[in-house]
């Protein structure tokens, strides 16, 4: 539960690089010349994380990315997963789990880590 708070923490706060970083991401994959479901589900995912508004629209595009997340949940992830409720969950809290990837981009987090040392 502890890392579930964290995360979340994280996310709010490092929110606009992943939205410049999933807007860097989707212009180079739209630029390439290859027409596949993959493709199409990466530009979809990194549209729907690169718009990072505040207020009600940013709350939309916040379910709207937990909603595509949820309904795609068995291809998110490395390994082959089975089509449980608990895959879809773990689904829909993926992009949240994903800025722990850039925590290092969060006040909170290099306070946090320079008490530690």
């Amino acid at each position: 539960m502890r890392y579930v708070l964290r995360t979340l923490r994280v996310y709010f706060e490092v929110r606009p690089v992943i939205a410049e970083r999933m807007t860097t991401h989707h212009h180079y994959l739209s630029l390439l010349d290859v027409h596949t479901t993959q493709l199409s589900d990466a530009l979809r995912i990194t549209e729907l994380m690169s718009h990072q508004e505040k207020g009600l629209k940013g709350i939309v595009y916040f379910l709207k990315q937990q909603h595509y997340c949820f309904n795609h949940a068995t291809q998110l992830f490395y390994t082959p997963q089975p089509n449980t409720l608990l895959t879809r969950l773990r689904g829909a809290y993926f992009p949240i789990s994903c800025s722990d990837y850039l925590r290092y981009f969060s006040p909170w987090w290099n306070r946090h880590y320079e008490r530690r040392r």
